[in-house]
């Protein structure tokens, strides 16, 4: 587990207890870019600045919009795979967050990642979904 020093005294604490504490109220990110199944977005509270970066993962499971998941199973076949689930992997993790469907698996296979990138600077309620319960 990667440590911060604070700048109050000697105290530390954890990367992501940090980020927890940083984000909150409410999230704003700009500057997103994607390749790939990668994506990445600088992403601040008004007061504090953090680059994050995700996945775009394409699976058999749709769900609600804003539907978060923990895990995700591997699609029982590839031509299933139509599901876009978004998830923050650094410097922290977020739950999977689903974002939409797509009529076939290479369309979510080449936009998935797209759509993460951009939703997570245009699209509050999907923002406010992957901000949600960080590790």
């Amino acid at each position: 587990m990667k440590y911060l020093m604070i700048a109050t005294g000697l105290a530390f604490i954890s990367q992501a207890a940090y980020c927890a504490k940083m984000l909150p109220p409410e999230i704003k990110c700009k500057n997103s870019e994607y390749s790939g199944d990668n994506w990445a977005a600088l992403c601040d509270n008004s007061t504090d600045e953090l680059t994050v970066k995700g996945v775009g993962v394409c699976t058999d499971v749709e769900a609600r919009a804003y539907t978060q998941a923990e895990t995700l199973p591997a699609p029982e076949d590839a031509d299933d795979a139509i599901g876009c689930w978004c998830r923050i992997s650094n410097p922290f993790r977020s739950q999977y967050v689903f974002l939409r469907s797509y009529v076939y698996a290479n369309e979510c296979e080449n936009w998935c990642a797209s759509f993460c990138a951009r939703d997570i600077v245009s699209n509050k309620p999907f923002r406010t979904a992957i901000f949600r319960d960080i590790k």
